[in-house]
């Protein structure tokens, strides 16, 4: 486990029995530095656009995630949060006749809202409809249903390229980390 200082764990989990523990972190935190920086990079300047225009056609059998999957699973979290307000809200309305079955003249009778049972049943059968959908959902499908006309860029070029980007970037951290320490702050501008 690796903890933030704001007590966020990570989990780590590897097969490299010869580096230590903190050699481990410190390489995870450096990885997932290079994974947002690609991440920033593709989505602000258009990074794989760049390399070149060369590409080729993807291969549309590849099985990939189903879009359709992740929906499905939404709706039965959804449904399975209904189903836990709808426990709570009859759960209330029980309490609700407890405490008018004990008030004088009651006769110790008291009738619970029909309302939140039925609410209950409602929200039992939306679960269950729920996952039945999720159930026959296929989790992956072939590219050419998810996004036909697929194609990728050359990869040579691609790979080279990002190593080159990947480099650069390493290299103006590593100057920005040992410039900080010399650097005057500007002083801030009236208000």
């Amino acid at each position: 486990m690796r903890r933030s200082p704001d007590g966020h764990q990570t989990p780590i989990l590897t097969n490299r029995t010869d580096l230590s523990a903190a050699q481990i972190a410190y390489r995870m935190a450096a990885r997932w530095r290079q994974e947002n920086y690609f991440k920033y990079a593709r989505e602000h300047f258009a990074l794989d656009a760049l390399d070149s225009y060369a590409d080729h056609p993807d291969d549309l059998d590849r099985l990939v995630p189903n879009p359709a999957k992740a929906r499905a699973a939404d709706h039965v979290n959804g449904a399975r949060s209904g189903l836990v307000a709808a426990h709570a809200d009859l759960a209330h309305a029980l309490d609700t006749a407890v405490i008018k079955a004990r008030r004088p003249g009651s006769g110790g009778k008291a009738t619970v809202d029909p309302a939140a049972g039925q609410a209950l049943g409602a929200a039992a059968t939306d679960l269950a409809a729920a996952k039945l959908a999720s159930r026959q959902t296929p989790s992956h499908l072939p590219l050419g249903q998810v996004r036909p006309g697929s194609r990728l860029l050359e990869t040579e070029r691609k790979l080279l390229t990002h190593a080159i980007r990947m480099s650069a970037y390493n290299a103006e951290n590593a100057l920005a980390r040992l410039l900080r320490p010399r650097r005057r702050r500007s002083p801030r501008p009236p208000a």
